[in-house]
């Protein structure tokens, strides 16, 4: 029904774009380029900003109860077994960010993370993950996947986002 819903709007707004992220609905003109037009950073005002010794009440214990994919932990530690056996860093497949390089050997040795390239909410239960369908990805970058994901102008079906955030990346550093 909230397809439906969307679809509905997404017809009757036409020269506007509905962007729907973390549960706030946006409506945008399509060919708005600025960020603060599009909803996505908001000008702040006096206000808003926080003293510094402002307090907010945080650290309430709450219980949930949630359905959750099952991800496999063997196929994430082979995958940085083999990349670790091929080329002898886990270099993200996006930036190139290499944590030894950064962190020293005792601490970023073995540490990326790894990005389903099709997205384990899409996968059938049946489905078998191949190492080829997981790409080594520091922390920022695979922040960005997911994010592009859940931005509807930025998807591109079920197609690998790797080298889409790739060449943002390239094109941002040469502006």
């Amino acid at each position: 029904m909230k397809i439906e819903v969307l679809e509905d709007l997404t017809k009757i707004l036409d020269p506007y774009e509905i962007i729907v992220s973390n549960g706030i609905v946006s409506i945008i003109r399509s060919e708005t380029k600025n960020v603060q037009e599009r909803g996505l950073l908001k000008p702040y005002t006096d206000k808003d900003i926080a003293e510094d010794d402002e307090a907010f009440l945080e650290g309430r214990r709450l219980t949930e109860l949630h359905k959750r994919i099952e991800r496999n932990p063997k196929v994430v530690l082979r995958k940085k077994k083999k990349v670790l056996q091929e080329t002898g860093k886990l270099e993200c497949e996006v930036c190139g960010f290499d944590f030894v390089k950064k962190y020293g050997e005792e601490l970023g040795y073995g540490f990326a993370e790894c990005h389903h390239i099709f997205p384990v909410s899409k996968l059938t239960e049946e489905h078998k993950t191949k190492l080829s369908e997981l790409a080594i990805v520091c922390a920022n970058c695979h922040r960005m996947l997911h994010r592009m994901l859940h931005t509807p102008r930025l998807m591109v079906g079920n197609a690998n986002l790797i080298p889409e955030l790739r060449n943002m990346i390239t094109k941002n550093a040469n502006e």
